[in-house]
């Protein structure tokens, strides 16, 4: 006999149960992005790191060649835009403006570049830092500076940091290079800049 209290059961999820499993599941959504972010900063930074070593081998097979730096016009400082990149691919001219000069007469590689690495038109592309876009900026380029005069030594305050930055000591080798980073900013080998010293 059938009463008019019997208990009714039904199969499925109760709505306190479903939000349980969605959050549950967004939860491990939210562990599993913030590990892919993590490997792709340890990427980037793997890469900004051995492209600087990369720069700098390459520099120190130039100057061994050549027996001087591949520095705009004997500059100390330089960065890896077109006239470093026009030297280590084995051009044997940059254009600059109106003016041709050479500055790998043997026309020699000493380093060798990805598409990936470089930004801008044909003669007057650049070397970038694996960090991608900022505003306008499309990576940043690697800071170079050399020691020109021979003493193994590179002055802080050479560098030209701004004020705010260490402007004292200085670092001994043949040369320096270092990358914006994470932020991006060129902060003079300092904060989150990866830098060869």
């Amino acid at each position: 006999m059938k009463t008019a209290f019997a208990r009714f059961t039904r199969s499925g999820f109760t709505l306190l149960e479903l939000m349980l499993v969605i959050a549950v599941i967004t939860l491990l959504i939210g562990l599993l992005f913030a590990g892919i972010q993590a490997a792709m900063r340890s990427r980037r930074t793997a890469q900004a790191l051995t492209t600087i070593k990369s720069i700098e081998t390459a520099s120190r097979a130039y100057a061994t060649v050549y027996g001087w730096w591949p520095s705009a016009t004997g500059v100390s400082i330089t960065n890896s835009g077109s006239h470093f990149v026009n030297c280590m691919r084995g051009n044997l001219t940059v254009i600059a403006g109106n003016t041709a000069t050479i500055t790998n007469p043997r026309g020699q590689v000493f380093l060798d570049f990805k598409p990936s690495d470089l930004l801008g038109p044909a003669n007057f592309q650049s070397m970038t830092d694996p960090y991608g876009s900022f505003g306008p900026v499309s990576g940043m380029v690697y800071y170079i500076y050399y020691d020109h005069n021979g003493d193994n030594y590179i002055s802080i305050a050479d560098l030209g940091a701004p004020a705010g930055f260490p402007a004292s000591g200085s670092i001994s080798s043949q040369i320096t290079i270092w990358s914006g980073g994470p932020n991006r900013l060129n902060n003079w080998g300092t904060l989150d800049d990866h830098k060869s010293w």
